[in-house]
């Protein structure tokens, strides 16, 4: 029997699913490049979260201190504030 090589004879209808650990000296080594250029995508990526926020940190704190101190003052205005009816003498 002929295999046919064609692209779309080949396409895959899913895609690729491992269904056991493969150890690393099995894989292809264009394969292990890839994996080992991500998981250094990954650890960049994770570092620039971690060097944003901490670059960020003390304005996101000035702007929650901001916020908790407006909420309370409407707070305690609603609270403070005297209802007045019409039957109260003026």
């Amino acid at each position: 029997m002929k295999h046919d090589t064609s692209s779309a004879a080949n396409a895959p209808s899913a895609p690729f699913l491992l269904t056991r650990s493969v150890p690393p000296e099995q894989l292809p080594a264009e394969i292990l490049q890839a994996l080992q250029a991500r998981e250094r995508d990954k650890k960049a990526f994770d570092a620039l979260a971690t060097e944003l926020v901490a670059a960020m940190r003390p304005e996101m704190e000035r702007l929650l201190t901001d916020l908790v101190r407006e909420g309370l003052r409407k707070v305690w205005k609603t609270r403070s504030d005297v209802p007045t009816s019409p039957e109260s003498p003026q």
